[in-house]
This record gives structure tokens, C-alpha cells and sequence, in this order.
């Protein structure tokens, strides 16, 4: 039997991180990969700004995509909301008068002001008004314990829908797609600097190819996780993808 997930509590998405921009290849760096290269003189520069852009990518992809919680584990989390919301149902459903009088008191207590004012604002800083209906009716816009109720009622609506819609947990490794955006920009690098094909050889799991031992060398800058074997994997899914491409199009 699988083993079931945990929520993965506090994952933050970030479309631009607090690294965005910040240099990590060095010049010592910069002369290493030049060297893989094959020497590419006058455009190191832009060889550069290129590294730097992919690795801005991979960051936020990582950040946003395979550090972000799974299926199983977004489920995970729902379900403990959707228990702890059909638990404050019944709690405030269940809470006692004298309670209540405790929790709507500043409501009360701004609503007195409401005699002589269109608009206050509760010690908690929530604003009331109150509206004119007709001549002897006004209408004011306090909370009572219903309003409560339905917030909770609300997110227990909302998070039940989102269970329902949550895909099936398929086990297996997860795809380390910030690695394969970064391959992806490594291979168009590799192109149009080498002069030469993106290829891979391996060998005990290793790659070997020029293409493979560049990539091997420039994500250490980036993320020194990554493994060789990361690499030979994303290489080849990217070159595999590359054949399809070209197949299609003849």
C-alpha cells in the first residue's frame, strides 16, 4: 500500500524571486565554460547573460513548479481544512449566547455611533454603514452569528469542490522540469556557440559528450544538487524531443 501523503505546509509561488538578477558565474566560471566552449572570443559577454538568464529560469521554476506541493499532497491539505471547517460549522452552530455577545461586541459598540454618523469603524477596523430604506427604516450592515456561519460554510463549499476536482495521485518520480527548461536553454546555447550538435554519451551514468560535460559544469554555478545522471536524463528527453520535432516537420 502507497503511503499516504502530508500536506506540504507553507510553499510560497513567487513569479520573481529574491535571487532574480543576482550574478553566479564568476570570471573564473566564465573562462572554465569558454574553454568547453571551444573559445568563442568577443561573444563570452553574451554567453554570459545567457548562463545568468537560464539560471534566473531555473531558479523560479524550481521555486514554483518542483518545489510546489503535489497532487497528493495540495489533497492532503484540503482535507485537513475541509475537516477543520465542517468542525467551526458545528462549533459556532453549538456556541453558547453569552459567546456570542463576547465575539459581536464591537460591533455593538460601533453600532451606537450610528444614531449620529453614516459610517464608523469598529475598534477591530471594520466599517459599518448604515442606508436609508424609507422614511422610518434604515438598514445597517453589522455582522450577526449567521455571517460567521456562512464565511464557514463558504470556504467548506469551496474546498469540498476543490477535492472533488484534485487529479488521481499517480506514484512515481516527479519530472524535474526547472532542470529541463534549463537543458532546453543550454541546448540553444550550446548551438549557436559551439557550432557543434547537441549530443550525449554517457558512461556509469555520466555524460561524456562535450554538450554533456559543459552541462555538467555550468549548473554547478546554478544548483549543485543537480547530479550527472540528472543531466543525462534531461539531455535525453531533450534531445529525444528535438527528433520528434524534426520528424513531424519533414
Amino acid at each position: 500500500m502507497a503511503k499516504r501523503k502530508k500536506p506540504k505546509w507553507g510553499h510560497r509561488f513567487d513569479p520573481l524571486l529574491g535571487t532574480f538578477n543576482e550574478r553566479l558565474y564568476s570570471s573564473e566560471d566564465l573562462k572554465e565554460l569558454d574553454g568547453l566552449l571551444g573559445g568563442v572570443g568577443s561573444e563570452l559577454p553574451e554567453v554570459h547573460e545567457w548562463l545568468e538568464k537560464a539560471a534566473d529560469v531555473y531558479r523560479i521554476a524550481k521555486n514554483n513548479v518542483d518545489q510546489a506541493p503535489s497532487h497528493a499532497e495540495a489533497k492532503a491539505a484540503l482535507e485537513i481544512v475541509q475537516r477543520q471547517a465542517r468542525q467551526l460549522i458545528q462549533t459556532l452552530e453549538d456556541l453558547d449566547f453569552k459567546s456570542w455577545n463576547f465575539i459581536l461586541r464591537p460591533e455593538e459598540k460601533a453600532k451606537m455611533q450610528l444614531f449620529t454618523q453614516d459610517k464608523v469603524t469598529t475598534e477591530l477596523g471594520r466599517v459599518i454603514t448604515r442606508r436609508q430604506i424609507d422614511e422610518d427604516t434604515w438598514e445597517i450592515d453589522t455582522l450577526e452569528p449567521e455571517d460567521f456561519r456562512d464565511a464557514a460554510a463558504l470556504i467548506e463549499t469551496y474546498v469540498t469542490h476543490a477535492l472533488e476536482n484534485v487529479p488521481e495521485w499517480r506514484p512515481g518520480r516527479r519530472k524535474l522540469f526547472a532542470l529541463s527548461q534549463w537543458i532546453a536553454n543550454m541546448d540553444g546555447l550550446w548551438c549557436a556557440y559551439s557550432g557543434r550538435r547537441f549530443t550525449i554519451e554517457r558512461h556509469k551514468g555520466e555524460g561524456t559528450s562535450p554538450a554533456a560535460v559543459f552541462c555538467t559544469r555550468a549548473i554547478r554555478n546554478v544548483d549543485p544538487d543537480v547530479t550527472p545522471s540528472n543531466i543525462v536524463t534531461a539531455m535525453r528527453e531533450r534531445i529525444a524531443k528535438n527528433r520528434k520535432i524534426s520528424n513531424r516537420q519533414k
